[in-house]
């Protein structure tokens, strides 16, 4: 009789949102320098420098990439592994000979949104194989009165724009490419950055008023098309904010040359932050950025011990947890349990099983015979090929515990608490896209996977 195979998996799924370190800062200072902090302090660390002066930052859905303007080009730095910048495009001069500068960028999904100082904006598909050939023309000013030289913001599928020298801020619908003034905006106020807050469906923007030379934070009501002034300075103590996000039930926003103020919520006056920022050269801080808490969303997992022979085949792991980032060679993953967690390094979410004698798909078994060993393979019918190290109690069945997995060039790599337990050349390794997860040997498990 063949294998009899009876699975039983109990799911049990949940989100929970991060808070305090769950929740970093990025800001733009010193020129071409890149800083993050935790929420909680504010303290800044140095991400990395570039060469050249960078213009505007954002960072993509899953906080793994780190996208910029400097001059000309958009590049790309790898957040998690530490790595680049890689440059996506490099503009060219205009028919005249013109340099273009590429002043303010938005990512939105897949796609990033950039301006110019040739008072145009375009659209840039990071998923295309020839990203040159997939720009597209969403907006321009034609006789070139007005310039986009801030941080813009999206909401659902409308961008919000301020217009420098235009004295407005624009919607412009990202489907119709239909612009549409903000009218009660006062004319004699030339506006710099925009952030949109989609639970109070309000933007907040900064403004230099060119009568009185104040400078201004105002919130605009987007349902009723009113603003309420909160913050005034003399343009002497500050300048204009380039880059306003929300933060802590408030906000965040950067002076060009007089550093990072936080304005907590229900006031005026707006608080210089002491970020531990110090810049050799000039201050020059532009833009500023929350990670928000749903770039940090935890899924939970609650698996259950398949029940036939012993072997975890690759039709026994569930795959709760979504596609990985594009590129990344690296995740964190958290696990409570007694004995005998599974991980598959999977191409897909749905693998066939491995044919016996073939190469498979590579698996990590943590806290194997009753966690003292873990082990790696790359055929769940040929357990001759994987091998065993010792790894005592190696998983915990009260707290839940991070492993550090990372893989590239046919090497994996898998630590706890900073120490390396599984280190292997791995024939089966290929594109992994997908963590499979499970459990086994009459021993169930609780996952934990934040993006």
């Amino acid at each position: 009789m063949g294998l009899l195979l009876i699975l039983t998996l109990t799911i049990t799924a949940l989100t929970c949102w991060g808070t305090g370190n769950a929740q970093d800062v990025y800001v733009n200072a010193c020129l071409q320098t890149i800083f993050t902090a935790p929420a909680n302090t504010l303290k800044f660390t140095e991400v990395f420098t570039h060469e050249r002066m960078i213009n505007s930052v954002d960072i993509d859905d899953s906080g793994s990439f780190l996208y910029f303007s400097s001059d000309s080009s958009i590049l790309k730095y790898n957040l998690k592994q530490g790595s680049g910048p890689e440059t996506l495009i490099t503009l060219p001069p205009t028919d005249t000979g013109a340099r273009v500068i590429i002043t303010s960028i938005k990512l939105d999904g897949t796609t990033l949104y950039y301006f110019t100082n040739q008072a145009y904006g375009f659209s840039l598909d990071l998923t295309a194989q020839d990203l040159s050939a997939s720009i597209n023309e969403i907006w321009k000013n034609s006789d070139k009165t007005g310039y986009v030289m801030s941080k813009t913001d999206i909401k659902g599928r409308d961008m919000y724009i301020s217009i420098m020298f235009q004295n407005k801020v624009i919607r412009l619908n990202l489907d119709t490419l239909e612009e549409t003034t903000l009218s009660t905006i006062s004319s004699i106020k030339s506006p710099t950055a925009v952030t949109v807050d989609d639970s109070e469906n309000a933007l907040y923007y900064g403004a230099m008023n060119k009568v009185d030379y104040f400078f201004y934070i105002n919130r605009y009501d987007l349902g009723s098309n009113t603003e309420t002034e909160m913050v005034q300075y003399p343009l002497s103590q500050q300048m204009p904010p380039k880059s306003i996000a929300l933060f802590d039930g408030g906000l965040l926003y950067t002076s060009f040359y007089f550093g990072l103020f936080q304005l907590a919520s229900n006031s005026n006056v707006g608080t210089a932050v002491e970020t531990g920022i110090t810049c050799t050269n000039y201050n020059m801080y532009t833009d500023v950025i929350v990670v928000n808490d749903d770039m940090s969303a935890c899924e939970e997992q609650h698996t259950v011990s398949y029940t036939h022979d012993g072997r975890m085949l690759n039709s026994d792991f569930v795959f709760p947890f979504g596609e990985l980032a594009a590129e990344s060679t690296e995740f964190t993953i958290s696990i409570k349990g007694t004995a005998f967690a599974y991980i598959l390094l999977s191409p897909t979410n749905n693998p066939a099983d491995d044919a016996a004698g073939a190469v498979g798909i590579p698996k990590i078994e943590i806290g194997r015979k009753d966690n003292t060993k873990s082990a790696y393979l790359c055929n769940s019918n040929n357990a001759f090929i994987h091998s065993t190290l010792d790894s005592l109690n190696i998983l915990s069945d009260t707290d839940y515990r991070d492993y550090h997995f990372s893989f590239a060039n046919g090497h994996v790599e898998v630590s706890f608490d900073g120490n390396v337990f599984i280190s292997a050349d791995m024939e089966c390794l290929g594109d992994v896209r997908y963590i499979g997860i499970g459990s086994g040997r009459g021993h169930d498990a609780d996952w934990k996977y934040c993006q």
